[in-house]
């Protein structure tokens, strides 16, 4: 700790949320509120791996309001074999850039990014379709964007999204949300995006998954699937292209025990690997612990 070089992030704060079922437009709809605060303090991480840019040091907050509305109709939280689920989220700080009379583009790095600045859009939408007996197709899509009010501040470092692997890290240093792609490894379609790791502010992901269940049972459920899964990010909205993704297949099993949770084994191969340098080799293995796709 005494180490003038040693790297540490903090972030430390508190959520309020509030929701309740809606008999609107029918009964399987949901509405979330949400309020937080955020203090992310930062000790040698600027000019490296992440993102920061260098200089960018000490304190800064994050105040938000988030409201998600969700309706889902899967049969099944563990197994679905049919339904349906549909999550929107808006997000959003207080523009306070807008809102005073400073020169942003002479502030020092400290003082510019002091408090952070986004609006934040996203979208999931699953379907279960049952084939025979046990055997479903599910279809899942998901898509997210993070813009910002002042273009002399830009995108903020915080609550990008960063994309590859198998999302099983619930923790993420650098305030980012944690998108899972399988078939590349951990962060490596936004680090490609960017140049860092700090995340991107685009993100679109398209996945097909045939399900056969082996046991679903009261102590354990184990199934197993084969899957194609399409997915980028960009590091704006002028790049933005559904049509042009990194595109992956592969196999795996699940095994969920109420003890222990959702567990999972893939392999996958990446078949636009050249195109993700650091992702390395073609194949990949992803184990993760909880439902992350």
């Amino acid at each position: 700790k005494d180490d003038p070089l040693r790297q540490v992030f903090y972030n430390t704060g508190i959520n309020l949320s509030i929701g309740k079922r809606l008999k609107w437009p029918d009964d399987f709809f949901s509405i979330q509120y949400s309020l937080s605060f955020q203090q992310y303090r930062m000790q040698n991480m600027d000019g490296g791996f992440y993102g920061f840019p260098t200089g960018f040091q000490g304190i800064s907050y994050n105040p938000s309001a988030q409201i998600v509305l969700t309706r889902t109709s899967i049969s099944d939280p563990i197994y679905p074999t049919s339904g349906s689920k549909f999550t929107t989220s808006i997000q959003a700080t207080p523009p306070l850039s807008l809102m005073s009379n400073k020169d942003y583009t002479s502030m020092e790095l400290t003082e510019k990014y002091k408090w952070a600045e986004f609006y934040k859009f996203k979208f999931d939408a699953e379907w279960y379709t049952p084939i025979y007996k046990k055997l479903v197709l599910t279809a899942k899509t998901r898509f997210g964007f993070l813009g910002y009010y002042n273009k002399d501040i830009g995108p903020t470092f915080f609550e990008r999204f960063q994309v590859g692997g198998a999302g099983i890290f619930g923790f993420n240093i650098a305030a980012t949300e944690i998108i899972s792609q399988r078939g590349y490894d951990n962060y490596t379609i936004s680090q490609t995006a960017m140049g860092s790791s700090a995340g991107a502010p685009i993100f679109n992901k398209f996945t097909v998954e045939l399900r056969q269940a082996i046991t679903t049972g009261q102590t354990a459920t184990v199934y197993g699937l084969a899957f194609l899964e399409a997915g980028d990010a960009w590091s704006n909205i002028s790049k933005y292209n559904p049509f042009q993704l990194k595109r992956a297949a592969g196999v795996g099993v699940r095994l969920f025990m109420p003890m222990f949770g959702l567990i999972g084994l893939d392999y996958a191969w990446g078949f636009d690997y050249r195109d993700v340098p650091r992702s390395g080799d073609m194949g990949q293995v992803h184990f993760f612990i909880g439902q992350q796709f």
